[in-house]
């Protein structure tokens, strides 16, 4: 009879962790926010589309970690990413005419507001992984970004 009683709750108690929703293992993976802020926003038609990228081979393959919307008010808009510590990088641009891709010249060059972290400079092609990257710690941050 003991032996079902435990069986019982052995498997009671493996139901309620089971249903808690807690697939981490044990182990909680902390996350830091990360403030964008835009600035430059010519108009408010459209919106702005966010990606972000944990390796240089994801940037490279177009595999963005995570995807975010803003919505232009005025001339800035912000958002609030929860990241998990380690090395990323982000690019934006403002879809103005509101048709859900990036506008381009017939040399591949942007026709539409961008940007990236670190706000950094293209020259002879889109910016690299290294110049792009910043690490995310325990620490907030907020990064600045004027659209080009």
């Amino acid at each position: 009879m003991k032996t079902m009683q435990r069986l019982f709750l052995l498997l009671l108690s493996f139901f309620a962790w089971s249903v808690s929703g807690d697939d981490s293992g044990g182990t909680e993976r902390q996350t830091t926010d990360i403030t964008v802020e835009v600035n430059n926003i010519e108009t408010s038609n459209g919106k702005i589309y966010l990606e972000v990228f944990k390796s240089e081979q994801d940037l490279a393959e177009n595999r963005p970690e995570y995807q975010f919307t803003l919505v232009p008010e005025d001339s800035q808009a912000s958002l609030i990413m929860p990241l998990i510590p380690g090395a990323y990088c982000y690019r934006l641009y403002h879809d103005v005419d509101d048709d859900g891709r990036m506008k381009q010249n017939v040399l591949g060059m942007p026709q539409e507001p961008w940007g990236v972290s670190n706000n950094v400079r293209a020259r002879f092609g889109p910016p690299k992984w290294k110049k792009m990257k910043f690490t995310v710690d325990s620490e907030p941050q907020t990064h600045l970004i004027e659209l080009r």
